[in-house]
């Protein structure tokens, strides 16, 4: 065991094995990821969405801007609070699959409630700190964005408290964070990729239409379902994939690390 932790704590972190581990979690736990992420992040987002869109219109008519505003806010919030459920569940799965099992359904839903508060307070904390750093220039934002790449998977994974989380995010990426831009670039393409191949289907179905008109439209609410589920398990499994790549990079696969997670 030690000689095998040793062997991998010496290698460099591979954007090939994130991939192929994010894609293994996919496939072994389908239920997990593809049906959480449906639940607890898809279906709510177009419910928010169409919500808010039809709020937002009416205060628009009304001339009422603060409270565009503030709905906004308040619809990113909520947003925030149902993907990091979905992030909590697809981090606890992945780990349990690092062990070479399938987690329980119930399991990781627990598992992700316990730690969804400070989830939600480092989420919120790294896209104020990421969109802070893109208003200053576009240097900062990948500093911030690289540096911190992990922290929601920390968080779920580890009990370090939100300013402990930062600290080992930036402890696990360092080295590795040139590695981590690609990575992210590589992601960013593929959601975009989804989400413009979403794009066209709707415009092929309603073309130019209102927006009450374009969110009640039944394929297009289910090709936006399909897009935001496949957009949701990608984000989050790559995420607990690069953590656990980065874990067993620095620290070793060792079993006192996975105790130390699930204690």
């Amino acid at each position: 065991m030690a000689t095998e932790a040793m062997t991998i704590s010496d290698r460099s972190l591979s954007i090939g094995r994130v991939f192929s581990r994010a894609f293994a979690v996919i496939g072994n736990n389908p239920v997990g990821t593809f049906g959480i992420a449906l639940l607890l992040a898809a279906l709510p987002q177009l419910l928010i969405g169409y919500v808010s869109t039809s709020m937002r219109i009416d205060m628009l008519q009304r001339g009422v801007i603060a409270g565009i505003v503030g709905l906004s806010i308040i619809a990113f919030l909520a947003m925030m609070v149902f993907q990091a459920l979905v992030q909590g569940v697809i981090v606890h799965t992945t780990l349990i699959d690092r062990e070479g099992r399938r987690a329980s359904l119930g399991e990781s839903i627990g598992f992700a409630l316990g730690r969804v508060l400070p989830l939600i307070a480092v989420s919120v904390l790294f896209w104020l700190a990421a969109m802070f750093g893109l208003l200053l220039l576009i240097v900062p934002f990948f500093f911030v964005a690289t540096r911190w790449a992990v922290a929601s998977a920390v968080a779920v994974a580890e009990r370090n408290g939100v300013g402990g989380t930062f600290s080992r995010s930036a402890e696990l990426t360092a080295g590795a964070r040139l590695k981590i831009l690609g990575l992210g670039i590589l992601v960013i393409i593929a959601s975009w990729a989804m989400a413009a191949a979403a794009g066209a289907i709707n415009f092929a179905v309603v073309g130019v239409a209102s927006a009450p008109l374009t969110t009640l439209n039944p394929i297009v609410l289910s090709v936006n379902a399909i897009a935001n589920t496949l957009t949701s398990v990608f984000w989050a499994t790559m995420q607990a994939s690069l953590y656990v790549e980065l874990v067993d990079w620095k620290d070793g696969p060792t079993a006192d690390n996975l105790a130390e997670i699930f204690a």
